[in-house]
């Protein structure tokens, strides 16, 4: 799992364009149990780090949490091409432990 930077276009309700930076760390283990990535998105003030039971748990909610904030904000990611952007949704893991 490797870090995950993008900057699309974020149009918002009325229509305005504005750029937007996506950041998802490379998830780390804090200890045998706990690992975490850090995150960050134009919608929030400084990175904040999500943590999950697996390296994998811990990188998939990292992309879940920046895809609830920019769903619950009325904004559009568009692509280069002005297209609609699709955040990737990587395993969370559970698929190893079956």
């Amino acid at each position: 799992m490797e870090e995950f930077a993008v900057e699309v276009t974020a149009k918002g309700a009325d229509g305005s364009l504005e750029p937007f930076h996506i950041y998802v760390g490379a998830p780390e283990a804090i200890d045998d149990i706990v690992s975490e990535c850090l995150v960050w998105c134009s919608l929030l003030d400084k990175p904040t780090r999500i943590r999950g039971g697996s390296l994998a748990q811990a990188y998939h909610l990292g992309f879940r949490f920046v895809g609830q904030m920019v769903g619950y904000s009325d904004l559009t990611l568009l692509d280069a091409d002005g297209n609609p952007f699709q955040l990737p949704t990587p395993p969370d893991g559970s698929e190893e432990e079956a």
